[in-house]
């Protein structure tokens, strides 16, 4: 174990900060300079303002902003703060909290509507007592502090943003794909949660228990609490993140076994082709048909292009092109 650890932790970091990004730079600057004391005296007041959209009559995008951060970054950053340093890198404190804090924030929600009763109530009490603690911590300089240079290459930082930034615009295109395949269901089991609280029933059949896991769903719909979003865009905000953190996580696991930056690279990539949401990737091999059957050349690759269709329902088609169409539809 002793090797194993060596292997990780002798990095060349000159190497390291040639190729290091402005944003986990910048990012490591600021959150190392969190003990000078008008950046605490900002971060204390950012940190008890947050709830307030939530109480008071805030514009929606305030709203939105303030319920993002406090749904989807301020529990687990404040679970990283508890469990200090051990030898993270900074950028990690931008990325981990958002895999983090869906699981915390569902969980103190289900605690607190143990005593509360109400969804809406339950998550009211959790701004404020996870905010308090944010500001706690900050007070007594649980952040800061020298870290470790990260071993993640810009590059993979620029695929997280490219791949999140992909299923905004795809669902920005086509609204469709926010309510495609089992999106349904997932929704009426929010929408269960919202209507009549946890644990919830079964949406498909009258008065049955639910079966499937639904801690999920719970937080989907305390985020919807907390952003003031519908159901469906409410879904598509946990996709967006799940897609900007995924190639950091699979890059990050990557490291454990190498510091080869053209591995470090390509796996988040090749993680991300073996999607099968992403099966549009390997779209282009259709134009291979222009070398076979009767018509070929440009009018069959004319054909092939002028079968794209991304406005509508047909939008699937394009998007898992070598899929066989199931009796119930494509649930891609």
């Amino acid at each position: 174990m002793r090797n194993a650890r060596n292997v990780y932790v002798r990095p060349n970091r000159a190497a390291q900060e040639r190729k290091a990004l402005p944003l986990p730079r910048f990012f490591g600057s600021v959150m190392s300079r969190m003990q000078s004391r008008p950046i605490q005296i900002v971060l204390l007041t950012l940190a008890l303002a947050l709830p307030l959209p939530l109480f008071l009559g805030a514009p929606a995008v305030l709203k939105v902003a303030s319920g993002f951060v406090l749904a989807y970054y301020v529990p687990g950053i404040i679970l990283l703060g508890l469990l200090g340093n051990r030898d993270r890198p900074r950028v990690d404190d931008l990325f981990l909290p958002l895999v983090l804090s869906p699981i915390i924030a569902a969980l103190l929600v289900l605690g607190l509507h143990a005593v509360f009763g109400t969804l809406s109530t339950s998550v009211k009490a959790f701004s404020v007592t996870v905010c308090l603690f944010l500001a706690g911590m900050i007070l007594t300089k649980r952040f800061g502090g020298t870290r470790e240079t990260s071993p993640i290459p810009a590059a993979v930082l620029i695929v997280c943003v490219l791949f999140g930034a992909l299923v905004i615009v795809s669902c920005l295109v086509n609204g469709f794909l926010m309510i495609r395949s089992d999106s349904w269901y997932h929704a009426s089991v929010v929408n269960e949660i919202l209507d009549r609280g946890i644990p919830p029933r079964e949406p498909w059949l009258p008065d049955m228990p639910i079966r499937y896991m639904w801690t999920y769903h719970l937080f989907v719909a305390s985020s919807m609490e907390l952003t003031g979003l519908p159901v469906f865009p409410g879904l598509m905000l946990f996709n967006v993140v799940s897609a900007f953190v995924f190639p950091y996580l699979v890059a990050r696991l990557a490291a454990v076994f190498t510091r080869k930056r053209s591995c470090l690279v390509a796996a988040p990539l090749f993680a991300i082709a073996g999607l099968a949401s992403s099966a549009w990737i390997l779209w282009p091999l259709r134009l291979a048909r222009a070398f076979t059957g009767q018509v070929r050349g440009l009018p069959e690759v004319g054909r092939i292009l002028g079968s794209i269709d991304i406005k509508s329902e047909r939008v699937l088609s394009f998007l898992s092109p070598f899929s066989e169409e199931p009796r119930f539809g494509n649930w891609m």
